[in-house]
């Protein structure tokens, strides 16, 4: 008798499959991999520099930095109309590798339709990431009150040890 599924689809019904606990084997070395990938191997470089957004854009993404949807739309408003280019640092720190080279063509351009990126979307989030934590150095958010406490704590520790 004949497949009923490819007959009826002209596809062949998908192939069963079972998901034991082995999959999370390694799951910290995997981490620590891609740590050291993102941190000393990822090069994003903006021949054109960045657009300058709408001071309120800015605002929005700098408190709402665990939104990723919204960090994202802003940073593809920044990128609009500019060239990107991804380098990966080879293990021996001397030569690079061009991993991908686009342009943002509009501020609702879909990443996915870069080859390169839509087959390691975890690049997407480290640019986003990025760019974020670069704006993040520029303009600096006020502490918290629990940070700003730890802070004022250790500035009076430092002042007590400049006086002995």
């Amino acid at each position: 008798m004949e497949d009923l599924a490819k007959t009826v689809t002209g596809h062949e019904k998908p192939r069963s499959f079972i998901i034991d606990s082995s999959v999370l084997e390694g799951v910290e070395e995997f981490e620590a991999i891609k740590e050291e990938i993102k941190q000393n191997r990822v090069i994003f470089e903006f021949p054109e520099g960045l657009n300058d957004i709408d001071l309120i854009d800015r605002c929005r993404m700098l408190f709402s930095t665990d939104n990723f949807d919204l960090c994202y739309e802003t940073v593809v408003a920044m990128l609009e109309g500019k060239p990107v280019r991804i380098f990966l640092r080879n293990y021996d720190n001397k030569t690079t590798t061009l991993f991908a080279e686009f342009q943002v063509t509009h501020k609702e351009m879909d990443l996915k339709g870069i080859p390169d990126l839509n087959e390691y979307p975890i690049i997407v989030n480290w640019l986003v990431e990025f760019i974020v934590g670069l704006e993040l150095k520029k303009c600096p958010l006020p502490l918290t009150p629990s940070l700003a406490s730890e802070a004022e704590t250790e500035n009076k520790r430092s002042k007590k040890k400049k006086q002995k």
